[in-house]
C-alpha cells in the first residue's frame, strides 16, 4: 500500500482523487495540495469519508516546501496535478523526498530553446531517480498519455511500423486563430517538416462517427514516440472538432482518441487503428468539467497501480514516457477503469490523400 499526494486542485485532481480513494487496498492515504484552499476543500467532501484524506496549502514552485509535504505525509507516491510550469521542482522534490512521481503532460516549449522535446528537462534527470531507486513517469494523461500507449500497443502488431497518425477528436477543441497558431510539425523523410497551421486537411472514417475531416498539426508526444517506434517513416498529428455519439450528452461526451499505425506484417503491407470508446456514459462521474479533463486524470492513477505491481516492469527506476514501458498492463487496466478501447484493421479508415483547405 501507498500513500498518495496529489498536487492540483482542478478537474484532473478531482477525477484522480476520486480514483485513489475507489482503491483502498492500494492506496492507504490521500493528501492534497494546492495554493487554493477552497478547491482543495471542494474535492475533500466530495470524497468517501472512511477514506483517510488530508489537505495542505502548497506552492509547487518551492521545492523545499515541496519535499517537506511528501515527508511529513508520508507520501510513496506524488501525482503532479499542477501547472507543467512547475514539473521540475516537483521532481526535484521528489527525488530529496524519496517517492515517485507521475505527470500528464511536459511543460510548453520555450522559443528557442527546447524546441519540439518538451519534456527534455524532466529526462534529464533519469541517471538520479535511477540511482535513487525511484520512477518517475512522465505525460500519462490523455493526449499526451492514452496516444503514446495506444501508438505503442498497435505498433506491436506489426513486424515493422513504418507510419503513424495520431488522431483527436472533440466536441469543443481549443484553438488559436491560424494567424497565431504554432505551425504544424510532422515527422517524413527523417526529418520534422513544417508547415503554417491549418494547412492541411485530410478525412478519415472514425469509429462510432463516420466521416470526419481533421488538420495536421503538432502535439508533444510525437518528440518522444518518433525515436522511440524505430523504423517510422512518417509520423503526423490530426485533431478536430466531431459531433457528439448519439448515446451521449454534452456533458459526458468523451474525446476520441485514435492512432493509426502502419507498416508490414509477415512481409505484407498492413495497418491498426486502436482507440478508445464514446459510449462510457457515467463512467467519470467524478466531475462535472468536461470529458477530456476528466479522462485525463485516469491513466496517471492506473500508472500508479502499475508503478506498485512488482510484476509490470513499470516500476523501473529512471524517468519514462510511457512507450518505454510494456503495454499489456495498462492496456487490460484502463478497460478495468472504464476506459474501453478497440483495435479494428486500419484501412477501414482511410479516405484519401491529404487535402489543402
Amino acid at each position: 500500500m501507498a500513500r498518495v499526494l496529489i498536487i492540483g486542485a482542478g478537474s484532473v485532481a478531482t477525477v484522480m482523487a476520486a480514483k485513489v480513494s475507489q482503491e483502498p487496498e492500494l492506496f492507504s492515504s490521500l493528501t492534497l495540495a494546492s495554493q487554493n484552499r477552497e478547491e482543495t476543500a471542494r474535492i475533500e467532501g466530495r470524497l468517501p469519508s472512511s477514506f483517510k484524506i488530508s489537505t495542505a496549502t502548497l506552492d509547487a514552485f518551492d521545492a523545499t516546501a515541496v519535499a517537506d509535504l511528501i515527508r511529513s505525509s508520508l507520501s510513496g507516491i506524488v501525482f503532479n496535478a499542477a501547472r507543467p510550469a512547475q514539473n521540475l521542482s516537483v521532481m526535484e522534490a521528489c527525488l530529496e523526498a524519496g517517492a515517485h512521481y507521475i505527470d500528464t503532460a511536459a511543460p510548453k516549449p520555450i522559443p528557442g530553446q527546447n524546441g519540439l522535446l518538451t519534456a527534455w528537462g524532466q529526462l534529464a534527470f533519469h541517471e538520479r531517480y535511477k540511482s535513487a531507486g525511484l520512477t518517475a513517469l512522465l505525460s500519462i494523461g490523455l493526449s499526451p498519455g492514452l496516444t503514446n500507449v495506444f501508438a505503442a500497443h498497435a505498433a506491436e502488431r506489426l513486424d515493422q511500423v513504418e507510419t503513424l497518425d495520431i488522431l483527436v477528436c472533440q466536441r469543443n477543441p481549443v484553438s488559436s486563430p491560424p494567424e497565431i497558431a504554432p505551425p504544424s510539425v510532422w515527422w517524413e523523410d527523417g526529418r520534422w517538416q513544417e508547415e503554417p497551421a491549418g494547412t492541411t486537411l485530410r478525412s478519415f472514417v472514425l469509429p462510432e462517427l463516420g466521416l470526419q475531416k481533421l488538420t495536421r498539426s503538432y502535439h508533444e508526444e510525437l518528440a518522444t514516440i518518433v525515436p522511440r517506434l524505430r523504423g517510422l517513416q512518417r509520423a503526423q498529428f490530426w485533431a478536430g472538432s466531431c459531433p457528439d455519439h448519439p448515446k451521449q450528452n454534452s456533458a459526458t461526451s468523451l474525446p476520441r482518441i485514435g492512432c493509426l499505425v502502419g507498416g508490414k506484417r509477415k512481409s505484407q503491407p498492413h495497418s491498426f487503428y486502436l482507440s478508445n470508446l464514446g459510449d462510457q456514459e457515467g463512467t467519470f462521474a467524478e466531475s462535472s468539467s468536461p470529458a477530456g479533463r476528466n479522462l485525463t486524470g485516469v491513466p496517471p492513477v492506473v500508472a500508479a497501480e502499475l508503478l506498485l505491481s512488482p510484476c509490470t516492469d513499470w516500476n523501473k527506476p529512471g524517468v519514462w514516457v510511457p512507450e518505454d514501458l510494456p503495454t499489456a498492463p495498462i492496456m487490460t487496466r484502463l478497460a478495468r477503469r472504464g476506459v474501453s478501447w478497440k483495435i479494428i484493421d486500419g484501412e477501414e479508415l482511410r479516405i484519401g490523400a491529404p487535402k489543402q483547405p
